[in-house]
Parts: C-alpha cells; sequence; structure tokens
C-alpha cells in the first residue's frame, strides 16, 4: 500500500479486506464475537418461545383448576342438599317404621353427615382473574383501550 495508494480502493471495490497479521486477528476476534452473539440471540429466541408456551399452558392450567373449583363447590352444594333433603323427607318416614316396631332395631338408619369442607379459594394474584375468566394468553393482544388506561395508570 505503501507503493499504491490506490490498492486500498481498488480493493474495497471488490469486498476484499486488506488485512496486517494484527488487524486481521482483530477481524477474527470480531467475527467470533458477532457469531457468540448471534447465538445468545438464537438462545434468547428460543427461550422467548419456551416462555410464551410455558405461560399459554399456565392459562390454561389456571382454567381448568378455576372450572374444577366451581364443580366440586357446585358437588358439595349437591351432595349436602341431597342428604337435607333425604333426611327431611325419607329418613323421617323411615325411623317411624322403627318407632312402630314393624323393623328390627337394628336395622335402625343412623344419622347421615353433610359434607362441610369447602373447596379452598384462589389467593395468589396471578390466579384470581381465572375466577372472574379473564386469564388471557400471552400471545393474545392486548386491547388499546385497557392498554391506554394502563400506561395513564
Amino acid at each position: 500500500m505503501d507503493q499504491d495508494a490506490a490498492l486500498l480502493q481498488y480493493a474495497l471495490e471488490r469486498n476484499v479486506v486488506l488485512a496486517s497479521p494484527m488487524t486481521l486477528l482483530a477481524l477474527l476476534r470480531t467475527v467470533a464475537y458477532a457469531w457468540r452473539q448471534e447465538a445468545l440471540a438464537d438462545n434468547a429466541q428460543q427461550v422467548l418461545d419456551l416462555g410464551r408456551q410455558f405461560h399459554s399452558r399456565l392459562v390454561a392450567m389456571t382454567k381448568h383448576v378455576t372450572k374444577m373449583g366451581r364443580s366440586l363447590t357446585s358437588a358439595t352444594e349437591s351432595y349436602n342438599g341431597f342428604i337435607g333433603s333425604l333426611e327431611r323427607n325419607v329418613l323421617t318416614s323411615a325411623r317411624r317404621f322403627a318407632e312402630l316396631e314393624v323393623i328390627d332395631s337394628s336395622q335402625v338408619i343412623g344419622e347421615l353427615e353433610g359434607i362441610d369442607d369447602a373447596v379452598r379459594p384462589i389467593t395468589k394474584a396471578e390466579l384470581l382473574p381465572a375466577e372472574a375468566g379473564d386469564v388471557v394468553s400471552i400471545d393474545d393482544k392486548p386491547d388499546e383501550s385497557i392498554t391506554g388506561s394502563r400506561a395513564a395508570g
């Protein structure tokens, strides 16, 4: 390049980089760094995709557990209603057989118990929207009116 100053321009026009051993080493290190950054970006994308998939599965699971809680509460209420009706209407008549000494006293029907345990309520803030049906997937596009109101608040 000391002999021909146009050599650098000639090389650049043809996408050739002239390099001394020191600049070549610096270029190789720069390329290696760029490759590492690209690998990190690829990994970050995979982590993002996995996070979205995991969150979507959490949303589905939260919906299921909320529905199951409602079903358990309903089943408990139905069971207790059945026991109450059975005791008020059917067993009252059945016990009269014992009072009239129509049946053996060893065959007297005992008291039935209802279920007093309630379904444990959801208390974690992350799961509370599921009870109201407000859980959305991370892939869902937010409503602009909601986004705007959250930004203002």
